[in-house]
């Protein structure tokens, strides 16, 4: 089952906190009054309806919390997902809510070199260099284990798809080989191939790939190309 991201507007921290301020005071001063109203001491039903007034204040004291830009907190509330907050700044929301935080900032991808074939059949090695970063917050916590790592398999996968789907080079006009821009202009992935991987935008940054000689010294050393950017996203 796929999770839906559901953006979620906090409370202002700023006026929660001038709220509790103000209801700090308020129970400063109330306590001033139990304790000198009587002069036989503090009454025990006023002092417990104090205590449990300061508890309370004590436990919205808890709600708050700041988010950097392109950051995002995920809420949950025992276990149930509630909402992702995404606006940076200072915020209040539920104590009880459990607020993880997942950064949305561009991260890069260095792939190791790996040897696959081509259409031809001829072994290759190829490598990436992929700027990835989260899109759907709930997805990338709840539907996969470690979203971090499953990008760098997921782009692996992908990468050998893609060299498989290509020739290293070729003569004809207007074909595309992985020494020109089969990277940057390579259709998306199909969904049937790979798992959902809605929850990241990745960003073709390079790609670098060597043809392996059979018995003879290797053609072409290292050829790096560098295609235009291209946002995508696999599904």
């Amino acid at each position: 089952m796929v999770t839906t991201e559901k953006e979620r507007k906090s409370i202002s921290g700023w006026f929660m906190l001038a709220i509790l301020l103000i209801a700090g005071a308020a129970l400063a001063f109330a306590l001033h009054e139990i304790v000198t109203s009587s002069p036989e001491g503090p009454h025990a039903g006023e002092m417990a309806l104090w205590v449990i007034a300061t508890g309370l204040w004590s436990f919205m004291m808890g709600g708050f919390f700041t988010l950097q830009p392109n950051m995002a907190a995920v809420l949950t509330l025992f276990g149930k997902y509630t909402g992702t907050v995404k606006e940076n700044g200072f915020h209040w929301a539920n104590p009880l809510l459990k607020k993880s935080r997942v950064s949305l900032r561009a991260r890069n991808l260095n792939n190791e070199r790996i040897k696959v074939n081509d259409s031809r059949g001829n072994p290759i090695e190829i490598a990436a260099v992929i700027v990835w970063r989260v899109s759907n917050t709930a997805q990338a916590l709840f539907d996969v284990d470690e979203f971090v790592h499953y990008v760098s398999l997921q782009s692996e996968s992908a990468l050998r798809h893609l060299a498989s789907e290509y020739p290293y080079d070729t003569t004809e006009e207007g074909q595309l080989s992985l020494r020109g821009r089969a990277i940057a202009e390579a259709p998306a992935m199909p969904p049937s191939r790979f798992a959902s991987m809605s929850l990241i935008t990745l960003t073709a940054a390079s790609n670098s790939s060597r043809l392996l000689g059979r018995g003879r010294s290797p053609e072409p050393s290292w050829f790096t190309s560098k295609p235009a950017a291209r946002s995508r996203r696999l599904l």
